[in-house]
């Protein structure tokens, strides 16, 4: 992490939350989730979401980089981060994620995700390398394979 930027200091919409800043990222804190280091392009993907305001909320574990094909992940209390090279840094969460680790996370057929949950119609949509995964109230989670 390298050397301190910044003194600790409380985050602005959590409460009882402090972060710290760092020569390569950040370290965040809560008595709920720990001391966590985030940085490199999972740390800016939560930051451009909002930070602690973010559906990921506050991380509960370092980065993994141990994963298929150079690919990193973290936990956060709303579900987890997943980063490759070549698909970039994407948040999974809720029923949708659930449904990916149904088939294997980024080791089974879908892969990755290319891109965070979005809306459409009236259902959530989350891209994958190889395909996509669909929920509805009605219908449930739904996986398509391209």
């Amino acid at each position: 992490m390298g050397y301190p930027k910044s003194e600790e200091e409380p985050f602005k919409f959590r409460s009882g939350a402090n972060v710290q800043s760092f020569m390569s990222g950040i370290i965040s804190y809560s008595a709920g989730t720990g001391a966590w280091s985030i940085y490199g392009p999972i740390g800016r993907a939560w930051k451009a979401d909002g930070w602690e305001r973010s559906a990921a909320r506050l991380p509960t574990s370092n980065q993994d980089c141990g994963l298929i094909r150079g690919g990193c992940y973290q936990k956060f209390e709303g579900g987890s981060m997943h980063w490759t090279q070549s698909t970039g840094a994407h948040f999974t969460q809720g029923r949708i994620q659930r449904a990916w680790r149904t088939q294997g996370y980024e080791r089974g057929r879908l892969g990755y995700p290319t891109s965070d949950e979005y809306s459409s119609g009236a259902n959530k949509r989350q891209n994958y390398e190889g395909g996509y995964i669909l929920w509805s109230s009605k219908a449930g989670a739904r996986i398509f394979y391209s």
